[in-house]
């Protein structure tokens, strides 16, 4: 006769001897594993996006780049030597973007690992707890009522794990986007910067290649003033007699222009000009104009 193992419990005056085996024959254990397992796997899933927003954001730190290195070589016959500063310092500029960039990721990837592999030790863990627990809840409750009591206890605690597992989840996933976003911002603004002053460089390399910026921008302000009479525009001292010379073709530009009166100024950078009407001052600058588009990209 084999040992059959139990214990006893006094209930009502009454011995009852309570079963094991029994207690496990409702599968209701096999049940919360499956669910367990479900968590598990929304883990892997999780850690998998991390892996696809780190995978994003290298395409993001790689684009820039790219469109840098195009408009260098668009530019690059006309600039001469300075193109290849200007692409020394793109390079530059983008490999420490890269470098900030990699690591904020690699802070993010830890952290959520760290949440993820605390989240499964707790799982281990509090499941192997609710199994003894459930076990030892059938040795001291008694028969049909010892189970039930065991399998309630189970499920409660169950369902607190469930919930641990989800708030774990859900703020892996608010990291993920948090961090995502952070690089995004930052990349946006380094982008902007980067532009910003491959832009200044190639305007002062053409500006210096080409005399006809200043009358295409005196052109481009006279056309949208509306004083009549004789204006005075200021430019410097290197434009000076180049647009002078196109004094004739410059007044019929704006209707009611009387007569202009062109002054060297040392104050305007080459390719700028200030003009000074009976109605304000008109400011055609470079570095005014500069200003205006780094305002509208911001």
């Amino acid at each position: 006769m084999g040992i059959h193992k139990s214990s006893t419990l006094p209930q009502n005056g009454q011995t009852i001897i309570l079963d094991p085996e029994k207690i496990a024959q409702g599968g209701q254990f096999e049940i919360l594993e499956e669910k367990l397992q479900k968590a598990r796997t929304q883990l892997i899933r999780l850690e998998l996006e991390i892996q696809d927003a780190e995978n994003r954001a290298q395409e993001l730190r790689k684009n820039p780049l790219i469109s840098i290195k195009k408009e260098i070589e668009e530019k690059r016959e006309k600039a001469g030597g300075e193109a290849e500063d200007i692409k020394k310092e793109a390079k530059e500029e983008s490999n420490r973007i890269k470098q900030e960039a990699n690591t904020i990721l690699e802070e993010a990837k830890e952290s959520v690992k760290k949440i993820t592999s605390e989240a499964v030790a707790r799982s281990e863990e509090q499941a192997e707890d609710i199994r003894h627990q459930a076990h030892e809840s059938g040795f001291t409750t008694g028969k049909q009522e010892g189970y039930d009591a065991g399998y309630k206890t189970v499920k409660e605690k169950f369902h607190a794990l469930l919930s641990q597992v989800e708030m774990v989840l859900i703020e892996a996933k608010k990291e993920k986007e948090r961090i995502f976003q952070k690089a995004q911002e930052d990349m946006s603004e380094e982008i902007v910067e980067l532009s910003i002053l491959i832009a200044k460089k190639i305007i002062k390399t053409e500006i210096a290649n080409n005399q006809d910026i200043i009358v295409a921008n005196i052109k481009d302000a006279l056309s949208k003033m509306k004083s009549q009479g004789e204006i005075t525009i200021r430019v410097n001292l290197v434009d000076f007699q180049h647009v002078e010379s196109m004094k004739d073709e410059l007044l019929g530009i704006a209707s009611g222009l009387k007569g202009i009166h062109f002054h060297d100024d040392p104050s305007i950078e080459p390719g700028g000009c200030k003009i000074e009407t009976t109605l304000g001052i008109i400011d055609a600058t470079i570095s005014a104009q500069m200003e205006r588009v780094e305002e509208e990209l911001r």
